[in-house]
């Protein structure tokens, strides 16, 4: 994705969340993707894999291990995002 903004980050990661959630589910930027959202490992593990497959990014171990929100996911991605530039 040539074009990958912010928003789009966010868009992606929010689209694969509710595929993971209750239909009744909006995540927020600020939930806990383990305490909140209550996502067990297998389904953060599935969300790491798609977005990172459908933005064509690859987090790093390290960028990985700081991720506890939806917030800190779309960062993480960004900042993976611009220093591939």
């Amino acid at each position: 994705m040539s074009s990958l903004s912010p928003e789009m980050v966010t868009s992606v990661v929010i689209q694969v969340l509710r595929t993971l959630l209750p239909r009744d589910h909006v995540p927020r930027l600020s939930d806990r993707l383990i305490d909140d959202l209550e996502l067990p490992s297998d389904d953060g593990t599935v969300l790491l894999l798609d977005v990172q497959r459908k933005l064509k990014l690859c987090l790093s171990d390290d960028a990985v291990q700081s991720v506890f929100t939806v917030q800190d996911l779309i960062d993480a991605l960004w900042q993976t995002a611009q220093t591939k530039r």
